[in-house]
C-alpha cells in the first residue's frame, strides 16, 4: 500500500473532517485518488463480507479494535487490485485522455467533432482515443476507447470499424460504436451497418442497436434515437433507471470521481434529463429524488450516500 493509501486510510478512520483533512487532500492530486478508492473499497460488498468474517472469526477471542481489523482487511485488498487498475489515475485526475498516441482523442467531460481524411464525419464523446488511416482496399478506424459517431462519406470503399475483435462494417449510414471496457455497443441512426464476432454476425438497421457482452453477440434491439443520441447534444436521457447505473454514466463525464458509498442507492429507480456538461450538478439532482445526500470532499471527489 503506497504512503498516500495508507494516510487515506488513517483519514477515513478519523471521520475525514476538519482543516487539516481538507489541507491534506488538497495538496496533492493523488491524495484525492488515494480517498477516493479507499472510500470506495471501504463501502465495497466483498470488503464488507471480508469484514464480518473477521469479526465471526475472533468472536471467541480478544479482538484488536475493529478499525484496526478493518485497516489489515484493507490493505488486503489494496495489495490485490494491481499496477494496471490505478495506472490512469493520474491522467483522469487530470482530466487527460487516458491514451496519447492516438489519432483523435477526447478529455474527460469533453466531447470533439472532427472531418476524417475520407471526408467522413466523426464525433468523440467524452474520453475517448481512435485511429484512423485508409489503405488501399478500406477506410480503417480503431475504436480504443470511449463512444464515437460517425456519419459515413463516399462509398468507393469500405469503411470498417474496429473494437478488439469486433469489427463493424457501414453500409451507407450514420451510427455510433460505444467501448466500455471488453463490452462494446454499436446503435444506427440512419441506413444500415454489419456487426462482425468471431463467433458470428447480425445486421443492424436505422433505430436499433446490438450488444456484445462478455463476447457474446445480443439480440438486437429497437432503441429510441432520441435518447440514444441525445449525448450528441450534451444530453442524457433515461427512464426508469437503476440509479447506480445512471451514476456510472456520470461518471464519464466528472474529472475526479463519484462514490457511491451505499450500495442499496445503486438499486433505486430513477427518471430524468441531464446536461452532461454539469455531473455534479445531475448528482445533486439525483441525490434529491434518491433521498440519498452528497458529501463535497473536494471539487473533483463526490460522496453519495
Amino acid at each position: 500500500m503506497t504512503s498516500a493509501r495508507k494516510a487515506a486510510l488513517d483519514w477515513l478512520m478519523a471521520g475525514a473532517a476538519g482543516t487539516e483533512f481538507r489541507s491534506w487532500l488538497a495538496a496533492d492530486p493523488a491524495h484525492e485518488a488515494a480517498f477516493a478508492d479507499v472510500s470506495r473499497l471501504w463501502h465495497d460488498p466483498a470488503f464488507l463480507a471480508a469484514l464480518r468474517s473477521q469479526k465471526a472469526a475472533r468472536k471467541r477471542r480478544v479482538l484488536r479494535p475493529a478499525l484496526a481489523m478493518a485497516a489489515s482487511i484493507l490493505v488486503a485488498a489494496f495489495l490485490g487490485l494491481g499496477a494496471l487498475r490505478l495506472a490512469g489515475l493520474p491522467l483522469r485526475l487530470a482530466g487527460l485522455p487516458l491514451h496519447l498516441g492516438d489519432d483523435y482523442t477526447t478529455r474527460i467531460g469533453a466531447e470533439r467533432s472532427a472531418i476524417l481524411a475520407d471526408g467522413s464525419e466523426l464525433t468523440l464523446d467524452t474520453a475517448s482515443a481512435v485511429d484512423f488511416g485508409v489503405g488501399p482496399s478500406e477506410r480503417s478506424l480503431t475504436l480504443r476507447s470511449g463512444r464515437i459517431f460517425i456519419a459515413v462519406h463516399h462509398a468507393a470503399k469500405p469503411f470498417r470499424v474496429h473494437v478488439g475483435a469486433i469489427i463493424v462494417q457501414d453500409i451507407g449510414t450514420e451510427f455510433s460504436v460505444d467501448r466500455r471496457g471488453g463490452d462494446v455497443t454499436v446503435a444506427v441512426r440512419q441506413g444500415q451497418v454489419s456487426v462482425q464476432t468471431p463467433t458470428g454476425g447480425e445486421s443492424v438497421k436505422a433505430g436499433q442497436a446490438v450488444s456484445v457482452i462478455g463476447g457474446v453477440l445480443q439480440p438486437v434491439q429497437a432503441i429510441d434515437p432520441g435518447i440514444t443520441f441525445a449525448w450528441l447534444d450534451h444530453r442524457l436521457f433515461f427512464q426508469d433507471a437503476s440509479l447506480g447505473d445512471v451514476v456510472a454514466e456520470l461518471r464519464r463525464y466528472q474529472r475526479g470521481w463519484i462514490v457511491m458509498a451505499n450500495p442499496v442507492l445503486a438499486r433505486i429507480k430513477v427518471s430524468g434529463g441531464y446536461d452532461l456538461r454539469q455531473p455534479a450538478a445531475a448528482i445533486d439532482d439525483l441525490a434529491r429524488l434518491s433521498g440519498a445526500a452528497v458529501t463535497r470532499v473536494s471539487d473533483r471527489l463526490l460522496i453519495l450516500h
